[in-house]
């Protein structure tokens, strides 16, 4: 249209501006992305992972208030990556401590884990990987945060006994 009334620069200038400026947002949101979940390099060293046969049979998993991370298709150091640092904010040590979790597991404590529509997840291999929460400071307003992205990431919480 605007080349019709002979201002050709103006609608060039337009639609390069339609095509630069979306490109530009989305580089740099990827890289405010890269600085908060990829901060530290080989972050998997930091990350201890417990799994222990016996640990769906003990009563201490009752007690445990923890959010849990579905990983179905296992985990492997850019999971662990990814989970230190999107964690390192909310750590109170430099150092990470998961809880590896199956389904039967879950089942065998008591707990039945339900995906996003509260149907049961029947496959008895799906993994989990629990945070403890009292390796996190969720003070100070930093639980509504935390919060929203367990949501994101699709993390739900381990319910108290009694739940």
């Amino acid at each position: 249209m605007l080349g019709m009334r002979r201002h050709v620069l103006l609608g060039f200038a337009m639609m390069v501006a339609m095509v630069v400026v979306p490109f530009v947002i989305l580089v740099k949101y990827q890289d405010a992305q890269r600085r908060r979940f990829m901060k530290v390099a080989h972050a998997a060293q930091f990350v201890d992972v417990q799994s222990d046969l016996w640990l769906g049979y003990r009563s201490d998993v009752r007690q445990l208030y923890a959010p849990l991370v579905p990983a179905p298709t296992g985990y492997g150091t850019a999971t662990l990556d990814f989970l230190y640092n999107w964690l390192r904010v909310y750590m109170m040590t430099d150092r990470l401590s998961l809880v590896r979790y199956s389904a039967n597991d879950l089942r065998n404590a008591g707990f039945v884990a339900v995906d996003g529509e509260g149907a049961p997840l029947d496959a008895p291999d799906d993994l989990f990987l629990a945070i403890p929460e009292h390796q996190l400071d969720l003070s100070d307003g930093k639980r509504e945060q935390f919060e929203k992205e367990c949501r994101a990431v699709g993390a739900f919480w381990l319910p108290h006994a009694g739940e």
